[in-house]
């Protein structure tokens, strides 16, 4: 039986001032600060840090695609071969001219300060082939490479049990004379001389350096100079004076030693040995070279003397 001497409560529910849509605005509106706030604070950060990612990620995809890349262009270096009978040096003038008539080669003319620059006929070499990337033998690394230059080889070649290494071979043969411009004017009749610096220079390179470069890490580049006596090749020059009003005059040279020289070719019985034949004022020859096993390149012509780096061809 219940108390009624106790009161009975009241309850009363009365309309809320705020309704549930305000309430729910109130947080979005909280939302939407906080959002704000940590957009203003956080958000220039890890925009930088993901365009920072970005830029590092595109480096890193690049820099695999160009390793790749270097590391086929030097094993296309390694198997490089020419035909035996391609001629990459000519220094005959009739021949020459033939070869560069015919395209792929360049010509190698005396320097351009001196009086029969624009007269003596040039000397034909080989262009680069254009399976050779650059990168791999630029002109600062590798003998061949220059304007001046001719590649003879490049191929691998492995000395007993040491790794493989690229061997290249370059020749080169500048031509300087004693008579500099303003010294003769075309007018006049005289003699002179032209000096030939033939030089054949050889180098080996290591294959497992960065990025899949080689690396010149072995002895300094080996060169065999041709000499005739104690000093470079000398051809007598004599220049006849124009005769005639528009006649240039003419340039008569007294050629020796003239040096024609062929793609060089790897021994498929000797993994450090090479071949090099070529042609010395009509005289034929084959000059031989090895890989030694701490990277240096030796090249040992087969008649003349040796003198250190001087070849003496004409020595008995």
């Amino acid at each position: 039986m219940a108390d009624k001497s106790k009161p009975e409560l009241q309850y009363q529910i009365g309309s809320s001032p705020v309704t549930r849509g305000q309430i729910r605005l109130l947080l979005l509106l909280m939302l939407i600060q906080v959002v704000m706030t940590a957009q203003s604070i956080y958000a220039p950060g890890v925009v930088a840090w993901a365009k920072g990612a970005w830029a590092e990620h595109q480096q890193a995809v690049a820099h695999r695609a160009q390793v790749k890349k270097n590391l086929a262009d030097l094993q296309r270096c390694l198997a490089f071969t020419q035909p035996a009978d391609k001629v990459v040096w000519d220094e005959d003038p009739g021949r020459a001219a033939k070869l560069l008539a015919g395209g792929g080669y360049r010509p190698v003319t005396p320097d351009a300060s001196d009086f029969f620059s624009d007269a003596v006929p040039p000397v034909a070499a080989a262009a680069r082939p254009p399976t050779i990337p650059k990168p791999v033998l630029d002109g600062s690394m590798a003998p061949g490479a220059g304007a001046s230059e001719a590649i003879a080889f490049l191929h691998g070649r492995r000395a007993g049990q040491q790794p493989e290494r690229l061997v290249v071979v370059g020749i080169s043969g500048p031509l300087s004379t004693t008579e500099p411009n303003g010294t003769h004017q075309a007018s006049e009749t005289f003699d002179g001389d032209l000096w030939k610096w033939q030089t054949i220079d050889a180098r080996s390179y290591g294959t497992s350096g960065v990025d899949g470069l080689p690396t010149s890490d072995g002895p300094s580049e080996t060169s065999l100079k041709l000499q005739q006596d104690a000093e470079p090749t000398q051809m007598r020059a004599h220049w006849a004076a124009a005769t005639q009003p528009g006649n240039p005059g003419e340039l008569t040279i007294q050629y020796h030693d003239q040096l024609r020289v062929y793609a060089a070719q790897p021994d498929p019985a000797d993994a450090s040995h090479f071949t090099m034949a070529y042609d010395l004022d009509g005289k034929p020859g084959v000059i031989d070279g090895w890989l030694k096993p701490d990277g240096s390149v030796v090249l040992k012509p087969p008649v003349g003397k040796l003198v250190n780096s001087v070849w003496y061809p004409n020595a008995n």
